[in-house]
């Protein structure tokens, strides 16, 4: 029989899996791939604002017209546009007294000599009033009498790059309430208009 010192002892189990945790525990690590940044959603960018369009022709006289009334307290005020034959003003825009119909209807033939027709002739303002009533009452033609306060008012004819537009007429049921200063005012208001129009 073999003696006891020739006997090989097997290995203890744990003192044979040291070695082989010791090679993993030293393995580096091995690190996950890294993950692709998923592209973000393409959005659409939002449209530029649209340009605010410049006021038409009838939107600024209108804007004026309006200014016109609020600043000088003159019940109506007309603008009345020249046709495109040149034969007739006819009434565009009417601010004032409920916007009186009367107005809104009129149409003034140029053809004939009167107060209209000689104030398109150039521009220039006219103020009809008690000291002058007697002198020009005959120039102002009998179908406009019920549309406009013939006792007193004021007119003035427009232009655009000198060519005749229309006619501005403004007044008030009392016709001592149209004086000088509103007259004034008037006018300058008639010039500012004629001025935007042009492109001034």
């Amino acid at each position: 029989p073999k003696s006891a010192e020739h006997i090989k002892t097997a290995p203890k189990p744990d003192q044979q899996s040291k070695p082989a945790a010791k090679a993993a525990s030293s393995a580096p690590a091995k690190h996950a791939a890294p993950t692709k940044a998923q592209p973000a959603p393409q959005t659409t960018p939002p449209a530029p604002p649209q340009p605010k369009q410049p006021p038409n022709l009838q939107e600024k006289l209108a804007g004026v017209i309006h200014d016109l009334h609020d600043i000088t307290g003159l019940e109506r005020i007309m603008f009345a546009m020249i046709t495109p034959d040149r034969k007739a003003v006819r009434s565009r825009i009417v601010v004032g007294a409920a916007d009186d119909a009367n107005l809104k209807k009129l149409e003034i033939n140029l053809e004939q000599k009167h107060l209209f027709s000689i104030l398109v002739s150039k521009q220039q303002g006219f103020w009809l009033n008690r000291d002058n009533h007697q002198k020009y009452a005959a120039l102002i033609p009998k179908e406009v009498h019920n549309h406009l306060n013939s006792e007193s008012f004021f007119a003035s004819s427009l232009y655009v790059r000198n060519k005749p537009l229309g006619i501005l007429y403004a007044d008030c049921s009392n016709p001592n309430e149209l004086d000088r200063n509103k007259f004034s005012q008037f006018k300058q208001v008639s010039q500012r208009l004629c001025n935007e129009l042009s492109g001034k």
